[in-house]
């Protein structure tokens, strides 16, 4: 009696589809189900949360940006450097 007990209930579990088309349905009805069960932020909450994503993405835009001006004026000075010294060690050579 347990035997059969056992064979039905896997025979009968719900992870075992019967069809292709069975298991899309299922899979959206359990997602409609988990969908209702989320606490969704309020209207305030989510536009307080906003302001604050796009408050730090803006603070480090700027900062990427001094960085980069930052290195863009090290690499210029360098190669106005290194240009300098080769032009004025030609014209030392020449005369």
């Amino acid at each position: 009696m347990a035997k059969n007990t056992v064979k039905s209930a896997i025979r009968n579990s719900p992870t075992k589809s019967r069809s292709p088309r069975f298991g899309v349905f299922s899979f959206f009805g359990e997602v409609f189900s988990e969908m209702k069960k989320v606490t969704w932020p309020s209207r305030e909450e989510t536009t307080r949360l906003t302001m604050l994503v796009l408050a730090v993405s803006v603070a480090v835009i700027v900062i990427v940006i001094t960085l980069l001006f930052i290195i863009l004026v090290i690499i210029v000075a360098v190669i106005a450097g290194v240009v300098f010294h080769v032009s004025f060690a030609v014209a030392v050579a020449i005369h």
